[in-house]
């Protein structure tokens, strides 16, 4: 069919009454007002795409919208089907969509992907709304290129996928050091000088050690070869400069032969006949003494290395100067080498903590109401600080999702941030979970352990449920806030760390300092900058987004494709006072859409919990009526599949602690 392009009259019209829309999607402080070229001005001027359709066909393109899809004039578009530019996954949500639209209803924001005229996907985050145009009821649809964002969010996942991959590295070449007999480790230096040159961007690399009387080992290997040999003791070596600098201590590399200076004239020929162009040379430092050097090279080729490059080569260096330190035998030498145990401990600590990090699906907090958007705000201003944060307010509001906001909109989002439930962790072991135990601490303690703040080390912990400290962890916990020290468990030495700390708790912190159950002294320390974070009853407004957004989330994972929720069920879900707050709303929805078989959602309640709100919502009243309900529900079974504690979304354990708190007994 033929479309009819509306005219200009009538699209300026009908974007008078659209100015607060328009300012979110044009990114503008003023719209116009002074006349319709004014209007006309803001449509083509527009970075982002708007688009007009009657009928499934474009009866207007503004330019911006044009460009994204590869068309030079927005003309070319004007008659053409919606559903050509659509890609295949997307064709019949946009269908639905635009429907409603031109039946006269709106619709929520949602992502789509379009296809361009060189066949390329482009992703858009859309927004539309229906507008009269001559009469007829038109779609409108202003969208914006999220290209930049998901290739931000990939970019990231590599990031620490490879940090991920490099820690497994190190460890392994650790591992292996450590599983020989010290008069057999220089067996294992070849493969692990391989595996770094087959890791890393490089061509070669070569291990050095100096012996006052057996010459200089010298070990160099590629991705296919490797070469040892010695040298003997009295022979003029090749790279003088370079040798004087490592037996100084001096870090050195270059990007290409011609940076070098002239008293390394010698060094620059020996080199060049061996066309390595580029190098970083690192000493092996043993006691205060150099005892050898390693080798990152660039053969026939130049090469500018960054200051991360030269990072990670300093800690490869670390693990052979650790290993060289054990093998020289003395008691100041073996101290050392300890060391090289707790990196090996510590690096497959993080590798945990970085693979859950990796896995953890990236999810925006939901929501627009002004509740909301001002706690978003103080998590934007404490962010880039290393102030200790308070996470005050309900169970279930999302104060975990929170936590992961600040850490990753900080100067420390490189390094996994590190979580401790502390309810969850028994009050024998909280200590050790915490600042870590040396082996024989305490009877059953068979190894050392390393504690939770110095895997934190250089990053953030997030302590939830702080208040269920016990007085005696309280003391530790200030230290650790006022000065960065503490022992290990059954160790008189102190370690010092860089943490940042962010707390959360359910339960009133200023209530429980006046009944002597916290400390007054680390309520301050820690309520230095507390964000409340709102219940559900309080952004009430926010709950059809939070729906869909779980439907879109749990449907996928469960193939339901929901076209529509039932109007009356969510009217349900607005009216109800939501003690679980966002995570029993979200368990609401799972159970609804395993109960649903077509595409319109009906949302169920349990019976029990569609009752109207208890008199009394005092927090420890309405949570203990909550878990009460729930485990008549399940006939008072706590764990197992389709037990309470599964429902909850909480460790069995931790459910029979608040049980036993909160006075619940089964009858």
């Amino acid at each position: 069919m033929s479309a009819i392009k509306p005219t200009y009259e009538e699209l300026a019209q009908r974007v008078k009454s659209l100015e607060s829309k328009l300012k979110d999607c044009l990114n503008v402080e003023d719209v116009p007002k002074e006349s319709d070229e004014g209007y006309r001005s803001i449509v083509e001027v527009a970075p982002g795409a708007i688009m007009a359709i009657r009928n499934g066909y474009f009866l207007f393109v503004n330019p911006a919208g044009a460009r994204m899809l590869g068309f030079s004039d927005p003309e070319e578009m004007v008659g053409m089907p919606v559903l050509d530019v659509v890609a295949p996954e997307s064709q019949e949500v946009v269908a639905e969509r635009i429907k409603r639209l031109e039946s006269g209803k709106d619709n929520l924001p949602i992502k789509i992907a379009l296809i361009s005229q060189n066949g390329m996907r482009v992703p858009m985050e859309s927004t539309s709304t229906s507008i009269p145009i001559g009469g007829i009821s038109t779609a409108v649809i202003f969208a914006r290129d999220i290209s930049d964002q998901k290739q931000r969010e990939t970019n990231r996942q590599q990031l620490l996928m490879q940090k991920q991959s490099f820690d497994e590295l190190l460890s392994n070449i650790s591992r292996n050091f450590l599983a020989i007999p010290i008069d057999q480790v220089e067996k294992e230096f070849p493969g692990a000088v391989q595996s770094i040159t087959r890791h890393e961007d490089i061509d070669r690399c070569s291990l050095g050690t100096f012996s006052e009387t057996e010459g200089m080992f010298r070990i160099t290997a590629d991705a296919d070869e490797i070469s040892t040999y010695t040298l003997p003791k009295g022979a003029e070596y090749q790279v003088p400069w370079f040798q004087a600098r490592l037996k100084e201590k001096k870090l050195t590399y270059y990007s290409t032969l011609d940076e070098l200076p002239e008293e390394a004239a010698k060094d620059r020929n020996w080199l060049a006949e061996l066309k390595i162009e580029s190098m970083v040379a690192i000493p092996l430092t043993v006691g205060g003494v150099c005892v050898g050097g390693i080798g990152f090279e660039a053969v026939g080729r130049s090469r500018r290395w960054s200051e991360e490059e030269i990072d990670k080569f300093s800690r490869i260096a670390e693990v052979f100067a650790n290993t060289l330190a054990r093998q020289k035998g003395d008691r100041e030498l073996r101290a050392a080498f300890s060391e090289i145990r707790e990196l090996k401990d510590r690096l497959e600590q993080e590798n945990i903590f970085l693979r859950e990090e990796i896995e953890i699906k990236h999810h925006k907090i939901v929501g627009k109401s002004d509740a909301i958007k001002k706690i978003l705000s103080q998590a934007e201003m404490v962010a880039h600080q290393d102030t200790t944060a308070l996470l005050l307010g309900e169970t279930g509001t999302g104060k975990e999702l929170l936590a992961h906001a600040i850490h990753n909109t900080s100067l420390r989002e490189n390094r996994a941030m590190v979580t401790v439930n502390c309810v969850a962790i028994p009050s024998t072991l909280i200590e050790s979970e915490l600042f870590g135990r040396e082996k024989g601490a305490f009877t059953g303690a068979m190894a050392k352990q390393i504690g939770r703040f110095e895997i934190a080390d250089c990053s953030t912990i997030f302590l939830d449920e702080i208040a269920e400290l016990s007085p005696e962890i309280q003391v530790k916990l200030l230290r650790v806030l006022q000065d960065g020290t503490f022992e290990r468990l059954g160790s008189p030495k102190t370690i010092a760390v860089d943490v940042r700390v962010i707390a959360a708790t359910n339960r009133n912190l200023a209530r429980a300092v006046q009944e002597g159950k916290f400390r007054e002294d680390l309520y301050y320390r820690l309520n230095v900058f507390p964000i409340t974070v709102p219940t559900l009853r309080e952004r009430a407004e926010d709950i059809e987004a939070l729906v869909w957004f779980f439907v879109g989330e749990l449907g996928e994972k469960m193939g339901r494709f929901i076209k529509k929720i039932s109007p009356k069920s969510m009217e349900v879900l607005k009216n109800y006072h939501w003690p679980g707050n966002v995570r029993e709303l979200r368990n609401v929805v799972e159970r609804s859409l395993i109960l649903n078989n077509g595409t319109t959602l009906e949302l169920h309640l349990p019976t029990s919990l569609e009752s109207e709100p208890p008199e009394n919502l005092e927090l420890e009243n309405v949570e203990r009526q909550h878990i009460i309900n729930i485990l008549k529900q399940t006939n008072w079974r706590v764990k197992g599949k389709g037990g309470a504690a599964e429902i909850l979304c909480l460790n069995p354990s931790t459910l029979r602690f608040r049980m036993k708190k909160l006075g619940i007994e089964r009858p």
